[in-house]
């Protein structure tokens, strides 16, 4: 799923460039994670709590391109 999500950035933004960093390399994007995070899936809280993502994956994608347009000058001051 993230490789497709960055697939979609760099459609919408060619300068922006990833990988899947090999073992023991660092990443070239940052989740800003201090630590390990679980993976992003939903399918147990949607198991145990019943939850319904608001999104599917295009519509996030479309509603994150928004975002990040709308804040170009935000998203730039991380470079």
């Amino acid at each position: 799923m993230l490789e497709g999500w960055c697939t979609n950035l760099h459609a919408a933004y060619p300068r922006f460039s990833w990988r899947t960093a090999a073992v023991g390399a660092a990443p070239n994007v940052n989740d800003q994670a201090k630590g390990d995070c679980a993976l992003m899936e939903v399918k147990r809280i949607a198991t145990d709590l019943g939850f319904v993502p608001r999104f599917g994956a295009e519509e996030a994608f479309k509603e994150s391109l928004e975002w990040i347009r709308t804040h170009e000058a935000f998203v730039r001051s991380g470079e």
